[in-house]
């Protein structure tokens, strides 16, 4: 049940969710294509323009728009998306420096001629009954 539907609904609360969703309805395309344009990476950009929206959304009764609603949340879009792209540089140097220090294993885990076939396990488990196994 959303809060603009509840009967005991704040007055004010009720004009500030309605303040909001005409600003997200408005500016949500905007948002979307900045957080892109920035160089947002196609699978965090809806985790970005989230991160927007959440800000715009507890800040909304604290602010008074200097220039425009568009040019605020430009802002907020340039700040979120600069730390998601370095998060993910974070995250590359961290991946290349564990793949630096981690050996390569070479071909496929069943082709290595260490791993014991199947029969050879059950032999061993089977030792200890009183049957040979082949042995």
């Amino acid at each position: 049940m959303y809060a603009l539907e509840t009967a005991h609904a704040d007055p004010e609360e009720t004009t500030q969710l309605r303040r909001f969703e005409a600003l997200y309805r408005g500016e949500f395309a905007f948002v979307w294509a900045a957080a892109r344009h920035l160089g947002v990476s196609p699978g965090a950009i809806d985790d970005v323009v989230q991160d927007v929206f959440l800000t715009a959304y507890r800040r909304l009764d604290h602010l008074r728009f200097e220039v425009s609603p568009r040019a605020w949340l430009f802002g907020v879009t340039r700040k979120v998306s600069f730390r998601y792209r370095r998060g993910a540089a974070r995250r590359a140097r961290r991946h290349d420096a564990f793949a630096a220090i981690t050996p390569r294993r070479r071909g496929h885990p069943s082709s290595a001629t260490t791993t014991p076939s199947s029969s050879s396990i059950y032999c061993d488990v089977s030792a200890t009954s009183p049957a040979p196994c082949g042995r």
